[in-house]
């Protein structure tokens, strides 16, 4: 058995152009070794937002960098409604590679829903997502929040 201790760090911009939103991050920049990258692999990632009015419209697409320089890519996209300052709805499509119990490579495609009702107060929201290809892979959430 081996103790890892991780230190780490990310490096990352973001910036709000009017409308439309720029971001790029590099994750997990100091990781010392192999069993330290395990838990925390380096990533890249970049992401872009469009707001108009009460729509939202935001996708990112990140890669997961190995010694091997053999990148892994997932992305994700979605929208979010605001209807009249207060009710929140939101829908999104995720894509990502994942390792099964047996070790063979596989990929995923989830959708994924929610709605909240917001005040200046706090939030109350349910969501949801599905997985396409692994009918056992869903979760149903729930969360309330305080503003303070």
């Amino acid at each position: 058995r081996r103790d890892v201790l991780l230190w780490n760090g990310d490096i990352g911009i973001s910036a709000m152009l009017g409308s439309l939103g720029l971001g790029l991050v590099y994750q997990n920049a100091l990781s010392a070794d192999d069993d330290e990258e395990a838990f925390a692999p380096r990533t890249v990632a970049g992401g872009l937002s469009y707001t108009t009015g009460s729509l939202v419209l935001a996708g990112d697409i990140t890669a997961e960098i190995d010694d091997d320089d053999d990148a892994e890519f997932s992305f994700q996209t979605g929208a979010e409604y605001f209807l009249q300052n207060t009710y929140a709805f939101r829908f999104g499509y995720r894509y990502e590679p994942f390792i099964r119990g047996d070790g063979r490579e596989d990929e995923e495609n989830i959708l994924s829903g929610g709605a909240g009702y917001i005040t200046g107060d706090g939030a109350i929201d349910l969501g949801f997502f599905r997985s396409l290809d692994r009918s056992q892979n869903w979760q149903l959430l729930a969360s309330v929040r305080v503003f303070m």
